[in-house]
């Protein structure tokens, strides 16, 4: 079922309204164990020596691609159909839930015709949670959402403070994969951060940093709830504008460096910073029999 979201964002002092045309997944998934379409089967499988579900994906007999992260329950593998790309072909998506809290959801997305291509295998990024499927700019042609997983359980933060940011994924279209793209769409990833900018400084106006003890880290995720949504947003310099006058604790250089080594080998962030650059938007080859699909 496709809902219309209405949000307000403010850009440059002047509100306006943007229709975001959001896709539930569980409406796109048949309830099924098997699905056919243009001469493609895939097919939930279990495996009682290994007390497991996985699925297939086959044409013409042909194994091209087998899921294997999931876990012992059905439901935990699904697939449909869903036109990613607009017009009357539709892609097929494959999701496999493999237990546990948020870590666990692994995506795949497949052009079918007229050629068999990968548009996005999720084992590539630090990521998770679910995908959401989205047209931001309205040309048809459907963006989703993940969550960047890098800094989860960072230095002194337990998964509850672990700040999750969003990244959008845009299809493109000369290379035919998905990419991450969140630089593109920096009023829908900042809607709401005043809310998170005066968070920290109320804790800045009532603290007594000469004392305070940050052992359980609820100061620092407040800080990068702020830096890292402007960071994975492309707002590097007023990510760092912001910390550098906000942040008060003692450790302030050196965590200024822990951060940037962790985003130094974060995939997302480099994509983001270095999507001009043609050698930034080559993904690594995907076996699909051997590889991380399976």
């Amino acid at each position: 079922m496709k809902s219309t979201i209405i949000l307000v964002f403010l850009l440059g002092g002047l509100f306006f309204a943007s229709p975001l045309y959001a896709e539930t997944l569980g409406e796109v998934f048949t309830e099924e164990d098997r699905l056919l379409y243009m001469g493609y089967e895939v097919m939930k499988c279990y495996d009682s020596q290994g007390d497991f579900w996985f699925a297939t994906l086959k044409k013409e007999g042909k194994v091209l691609a087998t899921f294997k992260r999931g876990y012992n329950k059905k439901e935990w593998t699904n697939f449909g159909l869903f036109s990613f790309l607009g017009g009357d072909t539709k892609q097929l998506i494959v999701e496999q839930f493999s237990g546990g809290a948020h870590c666990c959801w692994s995506y795949w997305v497949f052009k079918l015709f007229p050629d068999f291509e990968v548009l996005y295998e999720n084992q590539q990024y630090p990521v998770g949670y679910d995908l959401v499927p989205m047209d931001l700019d309205e040309d048809g042609v459907f963006e989703f959402t993940r969550g960047i997983l890098t800094f989860d359980y960072f230095d002194r933060l337990c998964h509850a403070l672990s700040p999750i940011p969003t990244v959008v994924f845009r299809y493109h279209k000369k290379r035919n994969r998905y990419f991450p793209a969140s630089q593109i769409f920096p009023p829908y990833l900042l809607n709401g951060i005043e809310k998170d900018i005066r968070t920290v400084k109320e804790l800045n106006e009532r603290t007594d940093f000469t004392t305070y003890d940050d052992s359980g880290g609820e100061y620092l995720s407040a800080v990068l709830q702020v830096v890292l949504r402007y960071i994975y947003a492309g707002k590097e310099n007023k990510a760092w504008l912001f910390y550098d006058k906000e942040y008060h604790l003692p450790d302030k250089e050196e965590m200024k460096s822990k951060i940037k080594k962790k985003l130094k080998n974060c995939l997302v962030y480099k994509q983001i910073y270095e999507a001009q650059e043609p050698s930034a938007l080559k993904p690594e080859p995907i076996d699909l029999r051997r590889g991380p699909l399976s």
